[in-house]
């Protein structure tokens, strides 16, 4: 993710790094389509012990979408997924150097926490997103 940011190919606003999958919302840069984008991440990460899945899904924030809530999504999903307690930080959650600028990190307990209702909220975003810049 960082190599795709230093070539210019996105701007990385938030991801998380599941165990069977990554969440990734990013602006594109103009430089690649998103199928050249995904094809290059893949290729970076072969010298790791992954295994891609052919395909992906995408959704293309519409101007009417708050950026907001699907990093929230993004941020929460290890929580929601049992993979830890409400009390521990998730590792593989990175913002970007574009992105942090959403009030729900401000309602974070003691700065990385999520609150106890959040857990309970339904969330209905598509799994991952990319808006055109």
């Amino acid at each position: 993710m960082e190599r795709l940011s230093i070539d210019g190919d996105w701007a990385l606003l938030a991801a998380t790094t599941m165990p069977d999958h990554v969440h990734v919302l990013f602006e594109l840069s103009g430089k690649l389509a998103l199928d050249r984008i995904v094809a290059k991440m893949k290729t970076l990460s072969r010298c790791k012990p992954i295994t891609w899945q052919s395909n992906f899904f995408e959704h293309r924030l519409r101007s009417n979408e708050q950026e907001g809530l699907f990093a929230k999504y993004i941020f929460m999903n290890p929580y929601r997924a049992n993979l830890l307690a409400r009390r521990e930080k998730w590792p593989h959650w990175i913002v970007g150097s574009t992105g942090g600028n959403w009030d729900f990190l401000n309602m974070l307990e003691s700065g990385c926490f999520p609150p106890e209702e959040w857990l309970n909220e339904s969330e209905d975003l598509e799994p991952n997103c990319v808006r055109d810049m």
